[in-house]
């Protein structure tokens, strides 16, 4: 983004579009080709291709063919472009340079952003983390009311990463109060999603082609793979507008159908891992619902419609989505370059320069950058919301503990009439069958009788001591009647 010397911000074009991919090629005679270039050079030698090196920025160096290029070179690249392209725009080379950088990134990574900056001839940057950027396009650009102390919760999903904050509103700009990422979610992994639901198609038929598409042993399968993943990301993009889109795989000679539903049921465990990161981030920051005034979507991986739905769902808030969410965080950079500095803007020098205040200091009280903004707007929050996604103040929680009934502990043997008259009955028949027996006269029923009544009294004497199922206390019941039954006849006779 370009801010001219009238105060218009407009984005740089690249081939024109306002986006310029990170990928970087190298060619045959060293030269770094960035962006589009870099993309349609893959297709000839992918072994010099790097296509994110976003996720290679902990990295000291990047194979691309038979030289190992440092990943700061690879940065300094892209940035060479942005360079030549404002200085083709202005006229001159820009006065000032705002960056941005995920809001979890240490000193290390940021100074990767600090040195490729120098490395491509640009002024030395003013680092900004994403989030608070998202926040300040949410506020200064769409016109949505954030009142101090109130929150902006930023989703974030790029190309190869994930990040969860939530911003707030302070007397002098905003600032992060919990921010988590997810290193291994971004759009490539939902690109990942088509490119097996594409094995599911071809490797049936041709099993040998898919197997050198998945580990591609000469320079034609690497073309076909990259031609394979790059075909899979234009299908999952069509599908953020069409409900259903298809590839070709040339390799295979074989078409490729993906339907949105097919998409989303495949997409919906990755994403859910976001969500719940998503809310985890909220606790963290102890808010409460109502002081959140929106759920902002940023990155090109949030035009997926399946993230709105799943985060409506889950908070009961209709996030606020744009259709290029790539462009929301250097321009609200811009804007923020230009309003006083804020505690969370590192401003790097070449010269040693005193500590800047920690993030979380007091900010000093002045007029806040966004004074003149409209009045506030009213979000709609759910009826009842959800309390499992928000954090419970300290006073609900000893009073949901008092109104918990104590569970009574669990006891072998009752003191219903039934177990009171097995007990009494299994006694009584054992009395009167010894009358018989001592009578000298004992017969079949006597000793059936007796066998129930002992099996009846050994149950009981067993069931004081060990809990059991309700149903074998009936049988003892059962057997004691039966006993008592026996015992009688048997006395009767015996008269």
């Amino acid at each position: 983004m370009l801010r001219h010397p009238g105060g218009k911000v407009r984005p740089l074009l690249f081939d024109s579009s306002p986006l310029l991919p990170s990928a970087v090629f190298r060619s045959d005679a060293g030269r770094l080709l960035v962006g589009r270039d870099a993309e349609n050079a893959a297709r000839l030698d992918p072994a010099r291709y790097e296509p994110h090196p976003k996720r290679r920025i902990d990295d000291l160096e990047v194979l691309l063919g038979d030289r190992a290029v440092p990943v700061t070179e690879l940065v300094a690249a892209t940035l060479t472009r942005v360079r030549d392209e404002a200085v083709r725009t202005l006229g001159g080379p820009p006065a000032t340079l705002t960056m941005t950088c995920p809001a979890t990134w240490g000193s290390a990574r940021r100074q990767v952003l600090s040195d490729a900056a120098a490395q491509a001839g640009l002024p030395a940057p003013t680092l900004i983390a994403e989030p608070v950027a998202a926040a300040t396009y949410f506020a200064a650009v769409l016109g949505h009311a954030v009142q101090v102390g109130q929150s902006v919760v930023v989703y974030d999903l790029g190309a190869g990463t994930f990040d969860a904050s939530v911003v707030q509103r302070t007397a002098d700009g905003f600032r992060d109060l919990a921010c988590r990422g997810l290193d291994d979610v971004g759009g490539l992994d939902l690109d990942a999603l088509v490119v097996a639901h594409a094995r599911t198609v071809v490797e049936p038929s041709a099993a040998d082609t898919w197997r050198r598409l998945a580990a591609p042993q000469s320079a034609a399968d690497l073309r076909h793979a990259t031609m394979l993943w790059t075909d899979a990301r234009h299908l999952r993009e069509a599908l953020s507008r069409e409900s259903s889109a298809s590839m070709f795989i040339p390799a295979a000679d074989s078409e490729v159908l993906f339907t949105r539903q097919q998409f989303d049921a495949a997409a919906e465990p990755v994403l859910a891992r976001t969500v719940e990161l998503a809310l985890t981030t909220v606790k963290e920051a102890r808010i409460r619902p109502e002081s959140v005034t929106g759920w902002f979507l940023v990155g090109g991986g949030t035009r997926t419609p399946l993230i709105a739905t799943m985060l409506h769902r889950a908070t009961g808030v209709a996030p606020t989505v744009l259709e290029e969410p790539q462009l929301v965080v250097a321009e609200g950079a811009l804007h923020l370059a230009t309003a006083p500095q804020p505690a969370f803007v590192t401003q790097p020098t070449p010269q040693p320069a005193p500590i800047p205040p920690p993030a979380f200091a007091t900010p000093t009280p002045q007029p806040a950058p966004f004074a003149t903004q409209p009045a506030p707007v009213s979000i709609p929050q759910p009826a009842q919301p959800d309390e499992r996604l928000w954090p419970e103040t300290p006073q609900e929680k000893p009073k949901a503990a008092a109104t918990v009934p104590p569970v009574p502990p669990k006891s072998a043997v009752g003191t219903s009439f039934a177990e009171v008259f097995a007990l009494v009955s299994a006694g009584l028949a054992a009395l009167l069958l010894l009358i018989p027996i001592v009578g000298d006269r004992p017969n079949g029923p006597g000793l059936v009788g007796g066998l129930g009544l002992g099996l009846a009294v050994l149950w009981r004497a067993w069931r004081l001591r060990h809990p059991g199922p309700r149903a074998a206390d009936w049988t003892a019941i059962a057997l004691g009647g039966i006993g008592v039954a026996f015992a009688v006849v048997q006395f009767i006779v015996g008269s």
